[in-house]
């Protein structure tokens, strides 16, 4: 049966989307939770560890860190993360660019 609106093209238009867009959503916490670590790391560097304002952006910085880490972890275990570089690697071989 011929495809009038060509859903079959857009479809793939959209898989190749849905792939970067799943990298960068990766990528991006990835970057907030290595933020919130430097935050956490900074904090006990600068000596301001034992003050109340210390230990309350750490356990802010933590737990922002620790959610955004938990996705990539969580992706890393389900193996999305390594077929979405898989995909990435075979696209870039073959010239294709999305």
């Amino acid at each position: 049966m011929p495809d009038p609106q060509g859903t079959r093209a857009i479809s793939r238009g959209k898989k190749s989307s849905s792939m970067l867009e799943s990298l960068l959503l990766l990528a991006l916490c990835l970057f907030v939770g290595l933020i919130a670590l430097g935050v956490c790391v900074y904090v006990a560097a600068a000596g301001l560890l034992f003050t109340l304002d210390g230990l309350l952006l750490i356990i802010i910085s933590l737990t922002i860190g620790g959610i955004f880490m938990l996705n990539v972890a969580w992706s890393a275990y389900t193996g999305e993360l390594k077929q979405l570089l898989g995909q990435l690697r075979k696209n870039k071989g073959l010239g294709i660019r999305s």
